[in-house]
């Protein structure tokens, strides 16, 4: 399943996506979403690939990120994420490739 970038967070249903739980990969690059709607992913288990670039997500959503165990691979490039949360992040999602984050706070 792939999203197109929106204008509004109003666009694209987070709810809905929250009860694809079976979803492997999920694109949402330029969507207009934040930590807030980000949270709306942690019943998505099974999601192995996850691309964030170009939202409006932050630090704050590491906490989110890190349930979601099986990820291998997770983009967020562009984000408010910083090079020393995603360095975190890493630890809490050994197996997952993480691409983004190149400064520092």
């Amino acid at each position: 399943l792939h999203s197109f970038p929106t204008r509004r967070s109003s666009d694209l249903d987070m709810q809905g996506l929250a009860g694809l739980t079976n979803l492997r990969e999920l694109n949402l690059t330029g969507c207009d979403i934040d930590d807030e709607d980000l949270r709306s992913l942690e019943a998505m288990d099974s999601l192995r690939v996850l691309s964030l670039s170009g939202t409006a997500i932050t630090n704050e959503s590491m906490g989110v990120l890190a349930t979601l165990t099986k990820l291998r691979q997770l983009n967020v490039y562009q984000t408010g994420m910083d090079a020393d949360t995603v360095a975190s992040l890493r630890t809490f999602l050994p197996r997952c490739k993480i691409y983004g984050a190149i400064r520092s706070r």
